[in-house]
């Protein structure tokens, strides 16, 4: 078959539907106003959204399994209160008191009461965080979103892998013959034959073709989004020539516009944004250099396999020409885009952003929530916690630069990356070797010079223990009384002048998101997603139930090239 590559054909209904009738639409409107002040109780969602499923893995799944599981959970029977919610469907069930959630009405659901200190009081041994209350009034307002299936997974269970293997994603595809249906004369190849065949069993018959203006209407809207013009129309009206359906498809399939058409789609599942989010809403000033790498990319028909190793190792690849050189390092801002709480501390920053870029990375090249592993074992795909941390030690193995930075509340333009191609042709009065802006050096000595005064203000360290065989270790050297007040001012200065000087824009052009190779190092699993509580650290890897011979991450570099091959092959 080849290579997949980024092109192809599709068909899809006349996108010019009827038009509605004024007086109809405005009173369809009144009446939805009038009919939502008496609607039913929102109900517990059967189908989460997106959006809700990832809430609930993300921030409410957390919070029951550290603080709820211990009780409530295993046989409803043995559980107190006979009420579980290690299951969605214990959870909607409640127990000896009943319904605990009100979907869409946090104030009248038992079970923020409880954690409020309301009526019953729980957990019972200390009040949760009001942080944490908050998230779970937003997921009972949100519908109480739940996207768990079947029964809960054991606490301490094993995955069996060699079973696991055996389903069918997790197996290599096998080419099957085609049918051959009664109807031979309509497939025009395979997939046709599929089609047809289909179609006989459920007695159904194909249409007739459409005729020539719905035809080059259709194919024009599916391939570039846009109408075709009446010279276009006339000019494939009247075209004699053999094959003019070919003739139009290669013409719109050529048309810049078709990248542009279908390279947004592509955005969509890689959580292309502009914004940084969360609390403190950031531009990424130059995320449109990886919207422009996506439409060149389906306009020069892209292999597939090329597309994915770009995005997530572009810059560890041999640039083939100058272009090149310059395009794949932009590549992988697939890795630096997606939503970022700059408000946080630099460690849980950190996480944060592994997670975000394990989730891209699952979600967009294998159809797998990977992420719902960074607390516990996966419940219904085959990925224990360790493969997650696996996974992350190769994205904490590289350096993300996004132009935004951890507790800083403005864009840090420092810290972006500099195409190899522009750097060469910068002018290097106003360039540094590496490519960084001017005023660079200042930065750094500033960043030295408030992470000294900072270290003032802690508390000195206890001399080190030895045992009673050894000598005593030498008497640390006194340190003279410090004014807090002065060194506290002397640190406003400077990073106000820090940040001035990162927020001043570099009149260039050529940065670009994108991340490069960091200092190769393992992640250590924590444990229930909890930065304070670390567990053993676990080797870079791929997912175990697919690991391949290719997969082996070396110890000089991040595991991101294997990964990317791996995800390829």
């Amino acid at each position: 078959m080849g290579t997949p590559r980024l092109t192809g054909r599709f068909v899809q209904a006349d996108p010019t539907g009827a038009i509605a009738v004024r007086s109809t639409s405005v009173c369809l409107t009144f009446f939805l106003l009038f009919s939502s002040a008496f609607a039913a109780p929102k109900p517990l969602e059967q189908h989460p959204t997106k959006e809700g499923a990832d809430f609930f893995e993300k921030q409410i799944r957390p919070i029951l399994v550290r603080n709820c599981y211990e009780c409530h959970s295993g046989d409803p029977k043995k559980a107190k209160g006979n009420f579980v919610l290690d299951t969605r469907e214990g959870l909607r069930k409640g127990g000896k008191s009943g319904a605990v959630i009100e979907p869409g009405h946090p104030d009248h659901s038992l079970l923020i009461e409880a954690v409020r200190y309301e009526s019953l009081e729980m957990p019972p041994k200390e009040k949760l965080p009001d942080e944490v209350i908050e998230k779970l009034v937003k997921w009972v307002e949100m519908g109480a979103p739940d996207p768990r299936r079947g029964k809960a997974a054991k606490a301490r269970g094993k995955i069996d892998f060699v079973e696991a293997r055996k389903f069918w994603a997790f197996q290599r595809p096998k080419a099957l013959p085609p049918p051959q249906p009664h109807d031979a004369a309509w497939p025009a190849g395979d997939i046709d034959r599929f089609i047809r065949a289909r179609q006989e069993k459920e007695r159904l018959r194909p249409i007739a073709d459409a005729d020539p203006v719905t035809f080059i209407r259709r194919v024009t809207f599916d391939l570039t989004g846009l109408p075709p013009t009446i010279e276009e129309v006339d000019a494939f009206v009247g075209d004699q020539s053999p094959d003019p359906f070919s003739t139009v498809v290669d013409r719109l399939l050529a048309s810049p516009r078709f990248g542009e058409r279908w390279g947004r789609h592509w955005l969509d599942v890689v959580r292309y944004g502009e914004s940084t989010g969360k609390e403190i809403n950031l531009p990424y000033r130059y995320a449109w250099r990886y919207r422009n790498y996506v439409i060149d990319a389906f306009n020069a028909d892209k292999p597939y396999n090329r597309f994915i190793v770009e995005q997530l190792a572009g810059d560890m690849l041999p640039p083939r020409n100058a272009a090149e050189r310059s395009e794949l390092p932009v590549a992988t801002g697939f890795l630096a885009l997606g939503p970022k709480s700059v408000a946080l501390g630099p460690d849980q920053y950190n996480y944060d952003l592994f997670d975000d870029q394990i989730d891209v990375t699952g979600r967009a090249f294998l159809g797998m929530t990977i992420a719902c592993a960074r607390c516990h074992d996966h419940k219904y795909d085959p990925i224990p916690t360790t493969d997650y941390y696996a996974i992350a030690g190769i994205f904490r193995s590289t350096k993300t630069f996004a132009g935004v930075l951890p507790g800083r509340n403005h864009v840090v333009e420092v810290s972006l990356l500099q195409p190899p191609e522009a750097a060469r042709l910068a002018k290097s009065k106003s360039q540094t070797p590496d490519g960084e802006q001017e005023g660079t050096g200042e930065i750094g000595r500033l960043e030295k010079e408030i992470e000294r005064l900072r270290a003032l203000l802690q508390p000195p360290k206890p001399p080190p223990k030895t045992p009673n065989n050894r000598r005593p270790p030498p008497r640390p050297v006194q340190r003279p009384p410090v004014d807090q007040k002065q060194v506290r001012e002397q640190i406003k200065k400077l990073q106000d002048r820090l940040d001035k000087l990162e927020m001043v824009p570099s009149g260039s052009l050529d940065l670009a998101m994108g991340v490069r190779e960091g200092l190769p190092s393992n992640s250590p699993v924590l444990n229930r997603g909890e930065l304070k509580d670390k567990g053993p650290e676990v080797p870079r890897g791929v997912l175990t139930v697919l690991k391949t011979g290719d997969a082996r991450v070396g110890p000089r570099h991040s595991g991101r090239m294997e990964l990317a091959h791996w995800i390829a092959n």
